[in-house]
C-alpha cells in the first residue's frame, strides 16, 4: 500500500536534509566508518597526519598508541579511500568509564562536509573526552555543536608550550 502524499513530502525532505549535511559534494558519497586495518590503512593515516597538523605524530608515537592497552582506530572511508581517524583510549577513573579521542584528522579536501562529526557522533551513548588547542578554534566550535564543553584549561600542554583545553561530552 502507497503512503499518502504527504508523508512521501516529508520523508523526501527529511532525506534531502540529512544528505545536504553529510554527503561529501564532490563524490556524493556517505563517509563509511571502520575499524582500522593498520596494514592497508598506516600509509593513509600517516599522510593525512601530515597534512594536518604543524606537530603531526611521528610513525613511532602512531606505534606506541596502537600497541597500548584499551585502544582503538575508527577509519572514515569514502569510495574505499581513507580520508579521516580517530584514535580513541578507553579510559576507567573511579567506576567511571569514558571515550577519550586520543587523536583525530580529517583530509583537507573532506573538511567541512560532516566526515569529523560523523566519527565523533558514532560515540554517542558513551562520555567523550579529548584535549585540543586553545588555538584551534576551528575544532572549538565543532565541538561546542556536538554538545561538548571546557571542563579545564591545560597548561603548556603542548609541546611548544601552548596551552590546551580538556573538553568532555557531559561538562564533568
Amino acid at each position: 500500500m502507497a503512503q499518502p502524499m504527504q508523508h512521501q513530502a516529508i520523508d523526501r525532505r527529511a532525506r534531502q536534509r540529512i544528505h545536504q549535511q553529510i554527503v561529501h559534494p564532490n563524490t556524493n558519497l556517505l563517509p563509511l566508518l571502520r575499524q582500522a586495518d593498520w596494514s592497508n590503512d598506516f600509509a593513509q593515516v600517516l599522510d593525512i597526519e601530515g597534512q594536518s597538523f604543524n606537530h603531526p605524530w611521528s610513525f613511532d608515537k602512531f606505534v606506541d598508541f596502537i600497541n597500548k592497552p584499551n585502544t582503538s582506530a575508527t577509519i572514515a572511508t569514502i569510495a574505499g579511500r581513507v580520508v579521516g581517524y580517530m584514535l580513541l583510549e578507553r579510559i576507567s577513573e573511579a567506576g567511571d568509564e569514558r571515550l577519550h579521542i586520543a587523536h583525530i584528522a580529517v583530509s583537507p579536501a573532506h573538511r567541512g562536509h560532516g566526515t569529523g562529526s560523523t566519527m565523533v557522533n558514532s560515540l554517542e551513548g558513551n562520555t567523550v573526552t579529548l584535549n585540543l588547542r586553545r588555538s584551534n578554534t576551528k575544532a572549538q566550535r565543532l565541538y561546542y555543536e556536538l554538545g561538548f564543553k571546557i571542563v579545564r584549561t591545560l597548561p603548556q600542554h603542548y609541546a611548544d608550550g601552548e596551552d590546551g583545553f580538556f573538553m568532555s561530552s557531559i561538562g564533568a
